[in-house]
């Protein structure tokens, strides 16, 4: 079986010209990276929300002073990737962030398959797919006591650590034989 990694971006805004502004990535609670990136170098990064800054708290001036190049960050998600199954709990806007992210640093996009946490949730409480209905509305109170618990969502390390905590949670309540 291979090894999940759980991954979240934040990113510039929510339209389509939005860039990655921050990334995490991890297998544990004690094992997650997360890395500002740096928007100098990119003169098409212009695209800034706002509404967005006020979610995440992330300023572009945050960014310009402490965020790392984007090829630096690049080598390090290839590497951390390589052979596991990435998870995130939104994989549309998460893999196109990640593909601008590869992108304009100039690097290959990575050959993996971005998947729906939900997914992963519910096949680990509920092993049967006839009762895989009943490990979706699990997983749905799991994620709600997971999200109760935890503040400051909306930063990629800690929307990683949720989605870690949410993914333990269910290996520790699995429906089993269900």
């Amino acid at each position: 079986m291979a090894k999940k990694l759980f991954l979240d971006l934040e990113a510039s805004s929510l339209s389509w010209n939005s860039y990655p502004i921050e990334i995490a990535w991890g297998n544990s609670l004690d094992n997650i990276e997360n890395y500002l990136i740096s928007p100098k170098n990119i003169k098409e990064w212009t695209d800034w929300s706002g509404d967005s800054e006020g979610l995440h708290g992330i300023s572009r001036a945050m960014l310009m002073e402490k965020g790392v190049e984007p090829s630096v960050i690049c080598s390090k998600f290839q590497q951390a990737s390589q052979g596991c199954e990435v998870y995130t709990n939104n994989p549309c806007w998460d893999a196109m962030w990640l593909h601008k992210l590869f992108y304009f640093a100039g690097q290959d996009i990575p050959s993996v398959d971005i998947k729906h946490s939900d997914e992963l949730f519910s096949k680990t409480l509920c092993t049967s797919t006839e009762k895989r209905l009943e490990g979706l509305y699990f997983c749905l109170k799991l994620k709600r006591r997971v999200s109760d618990e935890m503040r400051n969502r909306h930063r990629a390390s800690v929307d990683v650590e949720y989605l870690i905590r949410t993914y333990n949670l269910a290996k520790n309540a699995a429906i089993t034989g269900a």
